[in-house]
């Protein structure tokens, strides 16, 4: 639906123009689309180093990946992910012995970018040389 609503206007210069595509993309039931800021994302790093892949559910069931067909995450919730392939088991993605309190890792998660990213020079030589193609904005 987005990429058919994308070929429809030719000119997207930004990301603000994405978003309305994807707004637009459905007349009915149209996507809720949020636009993220710096502010909005956060380390998943110390999360990362919490948990270990499993190969069984918490009720010893086996778990295979590519059955999945619904995974939820919750923040409230971090070393924890629930899933469905035909019913709603629960995995336990924690590390063996890893007694870290779940607060612990919800408190002290850091955000993703302190500050604005830099741009590189050779990145903004490459903007320089696009700018000739993007018309300005009225």
């Amino acid at each position: 639906m987005i990429e058919a609503n994308s070929r429809r206007t030719t000119h997207m210069y930004s990301p603000n123009r994405w978003m309305t595509i994807v707004k637009e993309a459905k007349r009915k039931n149209s996507f809720n689309v949020i636009e993220m800021r710096r502010t909005d994302l956060f380390s998943t790093k110390e999360l990362e180093e919490s948990i270990v892949s499993r190969k069984k559910n918490i009720d010893s069931h086996n778990f295979n990946w590519l059955q999945m067909r619904w995974l939820r995450y919750e923040k409230s919730c971090p070393l924890t992910l629930k899933y469905k392939s035909t019913i709603n088991p629960v995995i336990n993605l924690a590390k063996a012995g890893r007694r870290m309190p779940v607060l612990s890792l919800l408190k002290h998660q850091e955000l993703l970018y302190t500050q604005r990213r830099p741009i590189t020079e050779t990145k903004k030589r490459d903007m320089f040389d696009l700018l000739p193609f993007i018309p300005p904005f009225l």
